[in-house]
């Protein structure tokens, strides 16, 4: 079947024939790998891509012939938005942080102590968790952004998959942590 049987098929709203455009998986794969993404950012992304283009389909906003290049266009911008977002949401992340640096260095100006205070012991526990670990409950713990919003800016699926995260980051941080030297140092 040509392209152009299957473009037909689908205008008359025959979604049978939607099965066709997943054959241009390994394509998209291909594309997001060499972008740095994986397996499911392929699938999602091609998904994604073929909602899209049966949207603009059944719209009549489907003026080409080349189904490929165009699904592979769609995968290509959403990708490169998707891409634009995280590294927009990265520099909001370290603004949050250096913020915080900032602030974590004007309370320790303030309270010199000897010994070692307890948010100092928290924020080393905290690096060494590492990303994204470290900026999930930053965000969630210190600064108390809902688990939908942190979802939505940090890309996760939706909140229940972010909670997940965090449960996941709050049980490797108290690997880090002993109880008794936080009541020591309280």
């Amino acid at each position: 079947m040509t392209e152009t049987q299957i473009i037909d098929e689908l205008k008359k709203g025959n979604e049978n024939y939607l099965k066709y455009l997943y054959s241009f998986l390994p394509d998209v794969r291909r594309f997001t790998r060499q972008n740095n993404g994986d397996e499911e950012d392929a699938k999602d992304l091609l998904q994604d891509a073929i909602i899209s283009f049966y949207e603009n389909l059944q719209a009549g906003k489907y003026l080409q012939n080349n189904l490929k290049g165009y699904l592979l266009t769609i995968c290509r911008n959403k990708w490169f938005d998707k891409l634009d977002k995280l590294k927009r949401q990265a520099n909001k992340i370290k603004d949050i942080i250096s913020i915080n640096e900032e602030a974590e260095e004007d309370r320790q100006f303030e309270f010199r102590v000897q010994q070692r205070s307890l948010s100092d012991y928290l924020q080393d526990a905290l690096n060494k968790l590492g990303e994204p670990c470290k900026t999930l409950i930053e965000a969630t713990v210190y600064l108390k952004i809902r688990m939908e919003q942190v979802a939505q800016d940090y890309g996760y699926a939706d909140a229940h998959s972010a909670r997940q995260q965090k449960l996941r980051c709050l049980k490797r941080l108290k690997g880090f942590t002993s109880y008794e030297h936080i009541i020591n140092l309280i």
